[in-house]
């Protein structure tokens, strides 16, 4: 047999008999209190109680271990004893009997150990063990903002793959969805109450209460997040619900700022322009749009998404200006690239939606061409 074997080994036979050791003291102190013996009620708790803290030092399981004596210092074993005021007074004097906080590091102790089993879960599939974890954090930890964001991620794998269903066009049972979204919801308000600065709760709050509708709350608290973060997701999601609300100012105002914390956004670039123009404010988005033309050398396209987005995004723009020569310049480069990409990759059958994406790009060329030949014409016309 192995050595670690037979250390381990050795440890659980000491932690079963210290186990033992305990309850038998805890049975003895109960014979006691029913015979009024308080000296003997006194010896045996004290057994108890140091028995239980021996296991929580070398157990192997510090979850139930650390619990166990976190529930023995509250009193939950003696709570519902008629016991007399010096009695009380002297297992409190002794330390068997402790404040809340007084007792913090057992509770701290045995969540840590859960984080750790709740990290190594998957919550893709949660097991009953997942499930039973959670609802013991929360008797543990109900202040701890962890405890709350865990029992969030120990069931958002059930909605968000309820919300995939949807998106794919498979039936979803509403009724189910919106209860499960009002349960992560209270599960993330208990965390942000215990920590208000806590990014990632308030940016899951504002896309549940995003998906349930509820714009003024998903404001609130996409705002909250732009305003510490300045995170380009986040100025999309809160952009896009300015702009469903004709709250155009507002949307425009998102995208200036996110272009202040970084220059080179190409998204936050393609929206503002896009932004100017819906408003009206042709003359903004002509300068704003020459500003990004003359910017490639700067911004980073080195990836194909980007590159293809950024000529994408031109030719669009320069056609809702009108500017139809200018659009058709930047088709063709965005042409060209999807089109090498499509020579690299032509071995490789997940490139294919850029084959889709070359058809519709020849396509819209072909249709601009037309509208270019077609004014050129009219104005030759009327020359």
């Amino acid at each position: 047999m192995h050595r670690e074997t037979v250390d381990e080994s050795s440890k659980l036979k000491k932690v079963c008999e210290e186990l033992l050791k305990a309850f038998t003291a805890l049975n003895e102190s109960y014979n006691a209190y029913e015979e009024k013996n308080w000296e003997l009620f006194k010896e045996k708790y004290k057994i108890f109680i140091r028995s239980l803290e021996d296991v929580a030092e070398r157990s192997w399981d510090s979850i139930f271990a650390n619990a166990l004596v976190a529930e023995a210092l509250r009193g939950e074993f003696i709570r519902k004893l008629d016991l007399p005021s010096d009695v009380w007074g002297w297992l409190s004097n002794e330390g068997l009997v402790r404040m809340y906080d007084e007792i913090g590091e057992y509770y701290i102790d045995a969540y840590a150990s859960l984080i750790d089993r709740i990290s190594k879960a998957s919550f893709q599939h949660p097991s009953p063990y997942l499930v039973w974890a959670i609802e013991w954090l929360k008797i543990l930890r109900p202040m701890d903002p962890r405890t709350w964001i865990n029992a969030w991620i120990a069931r958002s794998g059930v909605y968000q793959r309820l919300m995939m269903d949807k998106e794919q066009g498979k039936g979803v049972d509403e009724k189910r969805l919106k209860e499960l979204r009002e349960e992560l919801k209270g599960y993330l308000l208990k965390a942000s109450f215990l920590d208000p600065n806590d990014y990632m709760v308030k940016r899951q709050l504002a896309s549940l209460y995003h998906e349930d509708g509820d714009y003024e709350n998903a404001i609130k608290y996409y705002r909250s997040c732009f305003n510490s973060s300045g995170s380009s997701t986040t100025a999309m999601s809160l952009c896009s619900i300015y702009e469903s609300e004709g709250r155009l100012e507002e949307a425009i105002e998102v995208m200036e700022k996110r272009l202040e914390v970084d220059p080179k956004d190409i998204y936050a670039y393609a929206r503002l322009i896009k932004l100017y123009v819906k408003a009206g404010n042709i003359d903004k988005a002509k300068e704003l749009i020459e500003e990004f033309s003359k910017k490639q050398s700067e911004l980073d396209l080195r990836t194909y998404a980007r590159l293809t987005f950024y000529h994408k995004a031109l030719a669009e723009c320069y056609e809702m200006l009108g500017d139809l020569d200018k659009a058709l310049d930047h088709l063709k480069r965005l042409e060209n690239t999807i089109r090498k990409h499509i020579q690299e990759y032509n071995r490789r059958s997940r490139y294919l939606h850029s084959l889709n994406e070359w058809l519709e790009v020849v396509k819209k060329i072909d249709e601009l061409s037309r509208k270019v030949t077609s004014n050129n014409d009219n104005s030759e016309r009327f020359d």
